[in-house]
């Protein structure tokens, strides 16, 4: 299956980011209520990078931009991250 590896690990950590963040999952479930089997086959097969909140400042907005795009190939690679202003000291 597509997706799995380095590139997954990066979706993860948007997924964590956005958790976070917002208490809610990609799919705009609050993280409370948990995520079941269905949810998971939902994000699986997502197409378009999930909506984000507006309340979320801008240098959050663009890193998870960059690790939730649903498409492996085209999201931002660890190295490129690591220098993000979102993550900067």
């Amino acid at each position: 299956h597509e997706g799995h590896g380095r590139q997954a690990d990066i979706w993860s950590l948007g997924c964590l980011v956005l958790e976070m963040g917002t208490r809610t999952t990609v799919l705009g479930t609050r993280c409370e209520d948990g995520v079941d089997a269905p949810d998971i086959l939902e994000i699986a097969e997502m197409r378009h990078p999930p909506a984000l909140p507006s309340v979320l400042p801008s240098d959050v907005s663009d890193f998870l931009r960059r690790c939730l795009v649903p498409q492996p190939h085209a999201r931002a690679r660890a190295h490129l991250l690591a220098s993000h202003p979102f993550l900067a000291p």
